[in-house]
């Protein structure tokens, strides 16, 4: 499904603003709190290669997803093969990789957060290389600790289900509470040791991540629930098609339909104290998976960010199968729709509805790899004229410098190549990752498109050069690019002026 979800992106070099810089190299790493990229960056390559990157991270993720099978004690094959289609197909997979010269590294953070749950499990003193998995993910890629959080919530409600005693899921409950706030403790120590600035850096909000005042907590715990409210049922992000937006609605229709019945089945109201256990344990749940808003409320979240709301799809498969399996030993094991058992109809509406969204996200990524690449073909002929029409300038030698100057900005000042496509090229926008036109030719990754991808070194050109270019009376009487006069050369530098 992995494969098959992003072959387009595994088959083809699709980079976006930050892979263009960074194709060969980390980029923010210690800066941002995740020291734990370099020293992994082996098990891939340097280069931002997707044939390599691209194929790690479906093997990571899907070894992530046979952990929370097998966390989770699992058993149907129906539970085997739809976890893993969630997890590789859901949108944050498509950011993800959007970010190739890191993508594996990502998934290797899942895997080490799924790593950690299942430890703590199974183990007795499984807290203790689970305190370890959770640090090294957190030094990997910090908003996934969701994922690791509504695992643990998961184990604890399907484990309740299962009848553990309330006690014993209570003591647990603050085994599990205690490894995350100890491992998290540890791993803020070890990121500040190794980068004592690590507090001032603003970037994805990283220095205000824990900077929650007592007063603000409510507001912020209900700041959570709304912004997951709207991603599935409310105001969901612009990238969500109309059958994606109903097939979301139903999965929560069916996390609360199975609730009831896993509640009527296991007979759940005779054990009051267990009962109430898993209400909690539930109402946590969609917290659980957007944590990151309750981390640095204030931050910009991306869809890169939110890759834990695919563990409700998760929940929903879970309950399934309590749900429908032993359902003979009930009393309602005579109903019959159509000659068929009543739990054949519930167990293939689930995986009809699951397989259904999986299907949509893989329209979606698609969609998303299919628009990018004809953005990035429009970004390299416009550069191509560009530079064919300096070379081409009488005067122009082999090596002189170049720069480019103008910033397009694609919703005041679009670029001349900015010519819809799709009918839902805007909604793309929201997708963390996925680039188009103005992703190109910005600014800050113009240079280095074209001397990685364009074979053309335009050399070096300060900023203070720019901007003593910029004030002088012969660029200020500059055309814009492409009129004639557009291309002249200013302090020994040929300039193109693409816009004021």
């Amino acid at each position: 499904m992995g494969l098959i979800t992003h072959f387009y992106m595994l088959t083809h070099k699709l980079p976006n603003w930050d892979d263009i810089s960074q194709v060969n190299s980390l980029g923010l790493t210690s800066q941002v709190g995740r020291w734990m990229l370099e020293p992994l960056q082996n098990i891939g390559q340097r280069a931002s290669n997707p044939a390599i990157h691209g194929m790690l991270f479906i093997v990571f993720i899907s070894l992530a997803a046979c952990l929370i099978v097998s966390t989770l004690d699992l058993e149907s094959m129906t539970a085997a093969i739809l976890i893993p289609a969630v997890l590789v197909t859901f949108p944050s997979t498509t950011s993800i990789l959007y970010f190739m010269f890191t993508a594996h590294l990502y998934a290797i953070g899942v895997f080490l957060f799924c790593l950690g749950a299942c430890f703590i499990k199974k183990y007795k003193y499984g807290f203790i290389p689970s305190g370890v998995c959770t640090i090294l993910a957190l030094a990997i890629y910090q908003p996934f600790v969701s994922i690791f959080i509504s695992l643990l919530l998961l184990i604890l409600i399907t484990d309740a289900i299962r009848g553990e005693i309330f006690k014993a899921l209570v003591i647990r409950g603050f085994i599990y509470a205690g490894t995350l706030a100890i491992s998290t403790a540890a791993y803020i120590k070890i990121a500040h040791l190794i980068y004592p600035n690590m507090g001032e850096e603003t970037y994805g909000g990283i220095s205000e991540m824990g900077k929650i005042s007592i007063s603000e907590l409510p507001k912020n715990f209900g700041r959570v629930y709304k912004r997951v409210m709207e991603y599935f049922i409310t105001r969901p992000f612009a990238f969500v098609t109309t059958s994606m937006h109903i097939t979301n609605i139903v999965i929560c229709a069916l996390l609360i339909a199975l609730t009831i019945v896993c509640v009527y089945k296991f007979t759940l109201w005779e054990r009051k104290l267990e009962l109430a256990f898993i209400g909690l344990m539930a109402f946590l749940f969609p917290f659980a998976v957007g944590f990151v808003y309750f981390m640095a409320p204030k931050a910009p979240f991306s869809m890169l960010m939110l890759y834990a709301y695919s563990m409700i799809s998760v929940f929903v498969i879970c309950l399934s199968e309590f749900a429908m399996q032993d359902w003979v030993k009930t009393d309602v094991s005579n109903k019959r729709i159509l000659g068929i058992e009543f739990e054949t109809w519930g167990a293939a509406l689930v995986t009809i509805v699951i397989l259904f969204s999986c299907y949509g996200n893989y329209l979606l990524d698609s969609q998303a790899y299919f628009r990018t690449s004809i953005a990035y073909e429009r970004a390299t002929n416009y550069y191509n004229r560009i530079l064919s029409g300096i070379e081409m300038t009488e005067g122009y030698n082999t090596g002189d410098k170049i720069v480019i100057l103008g910033e397009f900005y694609y919703k005041d000042n679009p670029s001349p190549i900015e010519i819809p496509m799709f009918y839902d090229d805007e909604g793309f926008r929201e997708l963390d990752g996925v680039t188009l036109e103005n992703g190109f030719i910005t600014s800050g990754v113009r240079n280095n498109f074209i001397r990685s991808y364009l074979g053309f070194n335009p050399g070096i050109v300060s900023d203070s050069e720019k901007v003593d270019i910029q004030n002088t009376p012969e660029y200020k009487k500059m055309p814009e690019y492409p009129k004639k006069g557009s291309i002249a050369k200013i302090n020994d530098i040929w300039v193109v002026k693409l816009c004021e």
